[in-house]
């Protein structure tokens, strides 16, 4: 009997566990789609110290492109920040070599 009670009580546990890590994910997936929908995209900073350009920090997009920023906010300008960004093209040359200058409207951490 001590045997079915324990086992009882362990599987809620574990199942109430579950259940809170999903409610997590959910909300998680949420905000993801709002972001999106209100027109931001996932965007990494990196650091970029190249000797034969002057590049400091980069933003690089999901799919791979970098783009770099006009301005930075100190507050992110730290290598691996994620973010959400929402940016305008510029029209004048990139200092990085394959990158595209960008102006950023809005950025929020991740």
């Amino acid at each position: 009997m001590k045997y079915i009670l324990l086992l009882a009580a362990s599987v809620t546990i574990i199942s109430a566990c579950g259940t809170k890590k999903k409610e997590a994910e959910l909300e998680k997936a949420k905000i993801e789609k709002s972001m999106i929908e209100t027109g931001f995209v996932k965007a990494d900073i990196k650091h970029f110290k190249d000797a034969e350009a002057p590049c400091d920090f980069l933003l690089v997009l999901e799919n791979g492109d970098k783009l770099e920023p006009m301005k930075l906010s100190v507050d992110y300008q730290s290598d691996g920040t994620q973010v959400w960004i929402k940016y305008d093209l510029q029209r004048r040359p990139s200092n990085c070599p394959g990158s595209m200058p960008v102006s950023l409207v809005e950025v929020k951490k991740r």
